[in-house]
């Protein structure tokens, strides 16, 4: 449940990711005043956002949401302190700081806007990759845990074998 939980959260991020990636495209266009006056790009960037936003509040894993402030906790073994705990962070276009903010997205319009936006995408996409590095070095654990735990039990039954061929 463990892995799948954070395989649930990283497919939410990739998808966060590749919107970051586009609104980045798109802010690099509206910056281009020669080309563009941004009013397109803008539409599309507040979809985009409301998107992120609906990722961040839709994502669930068994009826319990995935992004928010507290941890999941998975039992992984026999004993009542064999346990994981799994953090993700709120994840809306306000957490990534691309809206609500003095440099937010909601004026790329402007080709100085529109530059400054760039930086804004970049730390939001740093965010999104720093939280994609947590999870798999969660699912990394919950991996080498799920392999000890058969080594454990495949040592238990060998050495029960062990001991009912003596008797």
């Amino acid at each position: 449940d463990g892995i799948s939980f954070v395989q649930t959260a990283e497919g939410a991020l990739d998808e966060v990711h590749a919107i970051l990636q586009r609104i980045n495209e798109l802010a690099v266009s509206a910056a281009n005043t020669a080309t563009s006056d941004g009013a397109a790009e803008q539409s599309e960037v507040t979809e985009l956002l409301k998107q992120i936003d609906a990722i961040g509040q839709s994502t669930k894993f068994a009826g319990r949401a995935v992004f928010g402030a507290s941890a999941v906790t998975f039992q992984v073994g026999s004993f009542s302190s064999d346990i994981i705990q799994v953090t993700t962070e709120t994840l809306s276009s306000a957490s990534l700081g691309a809206s609500g903010s003095a440099t937010d997205l909601s004026s790329i319009s402007l080709s100085t806007a529109a530059s400054a936006a760039i930086d804004t995408i970049r730390d939001a996409i740093d965010d999104v990759n720093d939280l994609r590095a947590s999870l798999g070095a969660n699912q990394n654990r919950l991996e080498h845990t799920i392999t000890n735990l058969q080594v454990t039990t495949e040592n238990l039954q060998a050495s029960e074998s062990r001991i009912r061929d003596l008797d």
